[in-house]
């Protein structure tokens, strides 16, 4: 039954289809929220105390908090899914994947804020420690703190990602937004323009949030089919051809003063004697090689009449000494000629001997002819 219920990796949608269709439905959520607080002072004078603090982009508590929190909480869980994956990985060997866990406690600090405020406190505190506000209202203390802490860990993820462009793209898209609504919040983008300047900023940090949330899903995705092993590898780049260095001017000069002209180079070669591969003397007075001598022909040995030319046992007999004599020739030492049937009364009748009984047969001559002399 255990191994029947939905693991987490379950939860991580591996279709391009549903995560476009999740994806626009939180670009739905980020025009409504906005649309609603652009259209919140005709709503509000229809309240008792003439507010709406649900529609209120920079008010705390509002749906836009709600809406980011709740963002950055999934893509937490989306890094620690990531983290759970990529921690088996065999050749990981100097542990790279540790930067998820980093990220997904990142993601989790910043859901917090959203719902907390902590970058409010922070700033509060930087300011009365060092006596001074600083840029603006003393937004930079925490502004500063997170461009140092989401700089290293964004760069971090960025070589990490690399093999999934789209989860790349997308986290480069956060970034990009995450810089705008700072720019928007210390007053460098439509300064003192009211809603608009509100709108941009939180309109600017939601689609950060949204944009980051789907990096983490494409790359959960990712990691999931390459541990299934459903992603094909990437073909290796061939090696680059090495690069021929050109000859300098100089290099040039001295090449052409020690070759000599074509037009020198056949006389000098029929001086020498030597034809053009150099193998064949030649006379000088012309340059093609002469042709070369024709040995005479060996003659082969007289065959007796009747015998059957055999050119394997003849090599045979060049190369071993003691093998069957050939048909129709004399035996080397006895100088007997030897039988052209196999099978007659001096082989030993009807039957075909064997060789062992040959070289037998062929010793006991040789030691009679021995003995007779």
């Amino acid at each position: 039954m255990i191994d029947r219920q939905p693991r987490i990796t379950d939860l991580v949608p591996q279709r391009y289809g549903i995560i476009a269709l999740l994806f626009l439905a939180g670009v739905t959520v980020v025009v409504g929220l906005e649309t609603l607080y652009a259209y919140m002072p005709d709503l509000a004078h229809k309240t008792a105390d003439g507010t709406i603090a649900a529609f209120d982009l920079a008010g705390e508590g509002s749906l836009a908090v709600w809406f980011s929190s709740s963002t950055l909480l999934l893509a937490s869980l989306a890094a620690a899914v990531v983290y759970s994956i990529r921690r088996h990985k065999a050749d990981d060997y100097h542990g790279r994947y540790r930067i998820w866990l980093w990220s997904a406690g990142c993601w989790l600090v910043m859901s917090m804020d959203e719902t907390g405020s902590l970058h409010e406190g922070f700033k509060e505190l930087m300011s009365y420690a060092s006596g001074q506000r600083g840029l603006g209202d003393g937004s930079i203390w925490w502004v500063g703190a997170y461009a140092l802490v989401l700089g290293a860990v964004g760069t971090r993820l960025l070589l990490e990602m690399r093999e999934c462009r789209g989860s790349t793209t997308a986290l480069v898209l956060t970034a990009a937004c995450y810089v705008t609504a700072v720019a928007a919040r210390l007053g460098f983008v439509m300064p003192e323009a009211g809603a608009r300047e509100v709108m941009l900023k939180e309109g600017c940090e939601m689609a950060g949030n949204l944009f980051l949330l789907l990096s983490m899903t494409l790359h959960a995705r990712y990691v999931i089919l390459d541990a299934q092993g459903l992603i094909a590898p990437r073909p290796a780049k061939a090696p680059k051809p090495a690069k021929v260095e050109k000859p300098t001017k100089a290099a040039k000069t001295d090449k052409a003063e020690k070759k000599p002209p074509a037009e020198s180079e056949a006389p000098a070669a029929a001086a020498s004697g030597r034809s053009w591969f150099r193998k064949t003397k030649i006379d000088p007075a012309h340059n093609n090689p002469p042709a070369p001598k024709q040995q005479p022909a060996k003659t082969a040995p007289p065959v007796a009449a009747g015998a059957k030319p055999n050119s394997r046992r003849a090599e045979a007999e060049d190369e071993y000494d003691y093998d069957e004599p050939p048909r129709g020739r004399q035996n080397r030492k006895s100088k007997e000629p030897v039988p052209d049937d196999a099978d007659s009364d001096s082989y030993g009748g009807q039957r075909r001997m064997t060789k062992a009984e040959r070289k037998a047969l062929r010793r006991g001559r040789n030691r009679q002819h021995e003995d007779e002399e």
